[in-house]
């Protein structure tokens, strides 16, 4: 499920269509001078920006969660395995009794 989620999430910096058509109809359909525009383009970069640094920090956030969960089926499967020989050790132990 997590790496699904991060195959969704990986973000390359590239903008979407749908934001792309949504800023060109903004200008497009505006009466703003030259320098409302560049001031409009600045703070849609910014919006970006942040937007990338949070998607960065939640894939990172991710990837400690699927590191974790790795690292504790790991941990399980070894418990389990050394359950396992004891039983069985403990099944030899009880046909050598008898």
């Amino acid at each position: 499920m997590f790496r699904e989620i991060m195959k969704e999430l990986n973000f390359t910096g590239d903008e979407p269509e749908w934001e792309r058509q949504q800023l060109y109809e903004k200008i497009t359909h505006t009466d703003l001078s030259d320098k409302e525009l560049a001031s409009e383009l600045r703070a849609e970069k910014q919006k970006k920006q942040v937007l990338a640094t949070e998607i960065y920090r939640q894939q990172e956030l991710l990837r400690q969660v699927c590191d974790l969960d790795h690292e504790k089926t790991n941990y399980l499967n070894a418990q389990i395995a050394a359950l396992n020989n004891r039983i069985d050790q403990d099944k030899e132990r009880q046909k050598i009794a008898h």
